[in-house]
């Protein structure tokens, strides 16, 4: 039978020593919740807050155990193993104090020993603060405590600044599909996607992906039993505890490349129409709130020369179906990414100047001299009827801007549209998806003749 040992390390700075309120006379501990709740309430960039439940015999271990949660949440866990085989056994004991501030302790025979393999958990982290929100005595044996702590976010998990999802493998609602003359299993096809999503994500520079092998060798290592399709919420749970700040999971619902022949019978002329289709209906989830933050269906069609412009070869007789496949998928990706990437990390609004400019918060690359954004304020958040699950917040579009001036780090824009005393710093900037033009219809190839004939492409 394995055991588990569970090394907990609370690095508590000198000044910030959490357990002391548990020993504070109430007068004290009402003065602490007061300025408690004055930290709760301040925003910084280096503290994250968790509220966790822990349990324990009695209110102290409990609250020791909500801590190691709140930590382990915030921080990640160091998780080890290996194969040990220790037995103690020990024939006799002799204490000798060598000087007056030490002592020696002698044992005449040691044999340590284990069955089975040695699992080791490591948290470490601070600690700013951290407020009962409720507690209470289930049983005779068992304390429970709700808290809010504050934790240090001062280093990242991973030693990295980089947003954890965590990927689920994309579901498909068909057995099989296909791309020109190749056939693709529901299975490929979900390891295809699965695989350029999580490649796009990590491109970035802005995510760390947890992959479908990263979740279940964690989920080994823990013991956890791993349902990859259980129910949105519990997934959620799932990439809580692996330490992904969001989740990511979809289903690929159209995915086609047809190639379509017209034969005219009494021209004798053959026309070939190249036509791609791809819909994907996903959900990133906040996996700490349970909250859908982006719900949305990416749907991608395209035709002909847009078909071509995919193809390595120009000739279409020497096509490789797979490198066409291939180069679809990662097109409909990117724009998936890059939905995910405004959520995440929108543009918005951070500072309002005097004379009427509005300087927004990222520039370079992301923004460029003209684009349009429209301006949005958050409202109240939805939850679903049936599943009571967060639907996400309702967002009121406020103005429209566009932007005359981009920097390295940020852009300048101006209001086209809409009253600018609506518009206040943190309101959010998405792109502004004008309407398309209709193109003008091609010009026809057929020319008509002195004798008031035509002459169409296929003549001579």
């Amino acid at each position: 039978m394995k055991r588990l040992l569970w090394t907990l390390v609370l690095c508590l700075s000198a000044n910030l020593i959490v357990f002391s309120g548990i020993a504070r006379a109430e007068s004290e501990k009402k003065e602490e919740t007061k300025a408690g709740a004055k930290l709760l309430r301040r925003e910084v960039n280096d503290v994250v807050v968790r509220e966790v439940v822990g349990q324990g015999p009695n209110r102290e271990e409990a609250i020791k155990q909500a801590l190691s949660i709140a930590v382990g949440q915030a921080r990640g866990v160091r998780v080890g193993s290996g194969s040990y085989e220790f037995a103690f056994d020990s024939a006799g004991v002799g204490i000798y104090y060598s000087s007056p501030d030490g002592r020696r302790i002698d044992f005449d025979r040691v044999k340590v020993a284990t069955k089975g393999t040695l699992y080791t958990h490591g948290i470490e982290g601070l600690v700013a603060d951290y407020k009962i929100l409720e507690e209470k005595q289930l049983n005779e044996k068992t304390y429970e405590v709700k808290l809010r702590v504050l934790v240090y976010d001062y280093g990242t998990r991973g030693e990295t600044r980089r947003v954890k999802v965590a990927l689920m493998p994309v579901k498909t609602s068909q057995s099989s599909y296909r791309f020109l003359n190749l056939t693709v299993t529901g299975t490929e096809l979900s390891g295809l996607f699965t695989h350029r999503l999580a490649a796009g994500l990590t491109e970035t520079n802005k995510f760390a992906v947890l992959d479908r092998e990263s979740i279940e060798a964690f989920a080994r290592e823990h013991n956890i039993l791993v349902a990859l399709d259980a129910p949105l919420k519990e997934q959620a749970k799932l990439a809580e505890t692996v330490g992904a700040e969001y989740l990511l999971v979809g289903t690929i619902t159209q995915a086609k490349l047809e190639m379509l022949r017209r034969h005219l019978e009494v021209a004798n002329y053959t026309t070939t129409e190249y036509k791609a289709r791809f819909t994907f209906n996903y959900r990133l989830v906040d996996s700490i709130t349970k909250e859908i933050v982006l719900a949305s269906v990416e749907t991608k069609y395209i035709e002909n020369e847009q078909v071509r412009a995919l193809a390595d070869e120009p000739d279409s007789a020497q096509w490789d179906p797979a490198q066409i496949r291939d180069a679809f998928l990662s097109l409909v990706a990117n724009e998936v990414i890059e939905a995910i990437i405004d959520r995440v990390y929108p543009i918005k609004i951070v500072s309002l100047q005097p004379d009427g400019t509005i300087i927004l918060n990222q520039g370079g690359d992301r923004t460029s001299k003209g684009m349009m954004f429209d301006v949005f304020s958050e409202g109240k958040e939805i939850f679903d009827p049936d599943t009571r699950e967060s639907l996400g917040k309702v967002e009121t579009q406020v103005a429209t801007i566009r932007v005359q001036e981009v920097a390295h780090t940020m852009s300048f824009a101006k209001i086209v549209k809409g009253d600018l005393s609506r518009i206040s710093k943190g309101f959010v900037c998405r792109v502004k998806e004008l309407k398309k033009k209709r193109e003008p219809g091609m010009k026809p190839d057929i020319v008509r003749t002195r004798e008031g004939g035509v002459k169409l492409p296929f003549d001579k």
